[in-house]
């Protein structure tokens, strides 16, 4: 077993961040894998980014376009992801145990802030594959959240060709250790 391999195995409390993308819904069904092997303590986590324009509410496109209070719409809209993610993945039975939160936030400090409350020993953040370009113009949270976590950080890609999971591991500097074979610095 790789370093990268241990701090998964030996998680006891892993924190993931949904946005509801299909992104965040690999990396969601990834880590409640991984859970239900380890029997660590999942919590699942959506951040909303308030906006300037609207603070306080939360803009939702639907049948009919919606401006509604932040907290009202965004655990609607948990309930419904982890819902309809239940019912295409029945044996994913420790979502059932999972703390659901969601808070108000630019998303990678928040994420950061949860992790180091609720004790997260991993995050796993779902990564949308964009160019290097792209994440130069429009940033990326995922990356800012592995440069700046204390803590491993597993992103779940998407491969867009076959729609499966591509898992990349991200251990802090610090949390390496030279003698353990392939691990460099």
């Amino acid at each position: 077993m790789d370093h990268n391999s241990a701090h998964l195995a030996f998680a006891q409390s892993l924190l993931v961040a949904v946005d509801f993308s299909k992104q965040s819904e690999a990396a969601l069904v990834f880590a409640a894998q991984l859970c239900k092997w380890t029997g660590c303590r999942l919590t699942i986590l959506h951040v909303v980014h308030e906006r300037g324009s609207q603070p306080g509410f939360y803009k939702r496109n639907g049948q009919f376009e919606q401006v509604l209070p932040l907290n009202d719409i965004a655990l609607r809209m948990m309930k419904e992801f982890l819902e309809d993610l239940r019912e295409r993945h029945p044996e994913l039975d420790c979502l059932d145990d999972a703390e659901i939160m969601t808070v108000i936030g630019l998303p990678e400090n928040r994420i950061l802030e949860i992790a180091e409350s609720i004790s997260a020993d991993l995050l796993v953040l779902g990564g949308n594959g964009r160019s290097t370009l792209s994440k130069l113009l429009k940033g990326s949270v995922a990356e800012d959240v592995v440069r700046k976590s204390q803590i491993p950080v597993h992103v779940v890609h998407t491969n867009k060709r076959r729609g499966a999971a591509l898992p990349v591991m991200a251990v802090p500097r610090d949390a390496l250790d030279p003698s353990v074979p392939g691990v460099h610095q």
